[in-house]
C-alpha cells in the first residue's frame, strides 16, 4: 500500500511538471507568435538590409536594426516543444493560462503533503493522495479568477496576467491552500455577505 501511495504522487508530479512546464512554454511561444505577426516576420523569413541603422528594443534587449530583431526571433527554436508538446500546439493564451493553474496548483499540494510528512511526520499511508491533489489543482483555477478578478476591481482597464506570476502564485497557494481558503471564506463573509 505505501508502494501505491509513493507511485501516486510520482505520477502526481509528472503530470504536473508536464502540464505546467506545458502551459508557461505555451503562452511564451504564443507571444513571440504575435510579435512576430506585429513585425511582419515569417519562421522562415531571413532579412538583411544594411540601410537600416534603428537600434530596436524588445524585451528590454537592445538589437542594433529590425533585421537583427527578426534574426533573433526566427532563431527562438520551437521544433523540440513541438515533439514533446504536440498537442500544445496553437492552445489559445487563456487556455495555457488555465492549465498552468491548474497544474502548479496540483504541484503546491504535492509539497504540502510532502511536507506533512516530513515536518508532521505523518505516515504517507494516511495522506490523501487523490483528494488533496485534486483540490491543489482546483485552487489553482481559484488563483486564476483571483488573479483577474482583484486587479479588475481596483482598476477599470484591462488586465494581462503575468504567467510566470499565476505559475509561483498558484504553487505558493497550492501549498497553503487551507490557509487559503480560510483568508478567502472570512474575507467574503465579512466584505461581501455583511449586512
Amino acid at each position: 500500500m505505501k508502494w501505491i501511495k509513493i507511485s501516486m504522487l510520482g505520477f502526481w508530479i509528472i503530470l504536473g511538471l508536464y502540464f505546467g512546464i506545458g502551459g508557461i512554454v505555451t503562452i511564451q511561444l504564443n507571444d513571440i507568435k504575435d510579435d512576430k505577426h506585429k513585425l511582419g516576420i515569417s519562421d522562415s523569413s531571413t532579412v538583411t538590409n544594411a540601410t537600416d541603422t534603428n537600434s530596436v528594443i524588445y524585451n528590454d534587449i537592445s538589437f542594433k536594426n529590425k533585421a537583427a530583431l527578426k534574426e533573433y526571433l526566427n532563431s527562438l527554436p520551437a521544433e523540440n516543444f513541438d515533439k514533446v508538446y504536440s498537442f500544445f500546439d496553437n492552445i489559445p493564451d487563456f487556455m495555457a493560462q488555465i492549465i498552468t493553474a491548474f497544474a502548479f496548483g496540483l504541484l503546491g499540494s504535492i509539497i504540502r503533503i510532502i511536507l506533512s510528512v516530513a515536518y508532521d511526520k505523518k505516515r504517507i499511508q494516511d495522506v490523501s493522495h487523490i483528494s488533496q491533489p485534486l483540490l491543489g489543482m482546483l485552487t489553482g483555477l481559484v488563483v486564476m479568477g483571483v488573479s483577474y478578478v482583484i486587479p479588475t476591481l481596483l482598476s477599470k482597464n484591462s488586465i494581462n496576467v503575468d504567467p510566470i506570476s499565476l505559475m509561483f502564485f498558484s504553487l505558493f497557494v497550492g501549498i497553503y491552500n487551507k490557509e487559503f481558503y480560510d483568508k478567502l471564506s472570512s474575507f467574503f463573509i465579512n466584505k461581501i455577505f455583511s449586512v
